[in-house]
């Protein structure tokens, strides 16, 4: 969980929960699976190719999660390094427009992205996008986001809605 401008974010709990109920759905299935085939002293071709894959599956499981955790938590100090040594500029005006990513739903609806300008001490203008969001489907199409950037290393920053 990080915070920025008072704003709370807890991208780890959400996205990990799924993860881990799947994997523990899947250790379960595994688990009774291997009893009821040494309960019954004989393998089958099924049996075996399950037992075969699972480990497979329940080892990309754990990397997708572990992963994520990983990703999460460089996300995080790079935002807290943003809050001690990077600048912060208020109510710079944004539009949001669709990335390559789509989101899981039915209709395949692409994520929302927010694109601002700004323009650097040394008079370059950059183009900053942040990454691909769901929940901006609840925000207005155009309007003002807060920017966290370290103006050393631009390529270093942070938008917040």
């Amino acid at each position: 969980m990080y915070k920025v401008n008072t704003k709370s974010y807890d991208k780890l709990k959400k996205e990990t929960i799924l993860a881990t109920i799947i994997v523990i759905i899947m250790a379960i299935v595994f688990a009774v699976s291997i009893f009821n085939t040494i309960k019954k002293d004989s393998f089958n071709k099924e049996i075996s190719l399950f037992i075969a894959i699972f480990p497979l599956i329940f080892v990309l499981a754990i990397y997708g999660s572990i992963k994520n955790i990983i990703d999460i938590n460089k996300k995080c100090k790079d935002i807290e390094y943003l809050k001690n040594n990077g600048k912060l500029i208020k109510r710079i005006p944004y539009v949001l427009k669709k990335s390559m990513v789509k989101r899981g739903d039915p209709k395949g609806r692409k994520l929302r992205a927010i694109v601002l300008h700004y323009t650097l001490p040394n008079g370059i203008t950059l183009t900053l996008e942040s990454e691909p969001k769901d929940d901006t489907f609840t925000i207005p199409k155009e309007g003002y986001a807060d920017l966290l950037i370290d103006e050393n290393d631009p390529s270093r920053y942070f938008i917040d809605t």
